[in-house]
C-alpha cells in the first residue's frame, strides 16, 4: 500500500509540474508536422482531413480565450483523466489476477 501512495505522488506532482509548463510548449510544429510540411513543399502546406471525433478542448484551451491559465486548466484535467483511466485499467488487471 505505501508503494502505491509515494506513486500517486510522484506522478501527482509530475502531473502538475507539466499542466504548469504547457504554456511554455512551442507553438511551432512538431518533428512530424514539420516532416510533413516540407514533403508537400514550400507554402503548399498539409491539408487537414476529415475530423472523425472531436476535442472538448483543442488545442488545449478550455475557456476559448487562449490564455495561460486556460492552458494550464486543459493540462490539469488531461492529466487527472489520464490517471483515473490508468488506475481503472489497473485494478481491472490486478482483479483479474486475483
Amino acid at each position: 500500500m505505501k508503494r502505491i501512495t509515494i506513486g500517486l505522488v510522484i506522478l501527482g506532482v509530475l502531473a502538475l509540474a507539466a499542466a504548469l509548463a504547457s504554456p511554455l510548449a512551442s507553438g511551432s510544429p512538431d518533428g512530424l508536422e514539420a516532416a510533413l510540411e516540407r514533403a508537400a513543399g514550400e507554402g503548399d502546406g498539409v491539408e487537414e482531413g476529415e475530423q472523425i471525433l472531436g476535442s472538448p478542448w483543442p488545442d488545449y484551451d478550455v475557456t476559448g480565450n487562449e490564455t495561460a491559465g486556460s492552458t494550464i486548466l486543459a493540462g490539469v484535467i488531461g492529466a487527472l483523466i489520464t490517471l483515473a483511466v490508468g488506475l481503472g485499467l489497473a485494478k481491472l488487471l490486478s482483479l483479474k489476477r486475483a
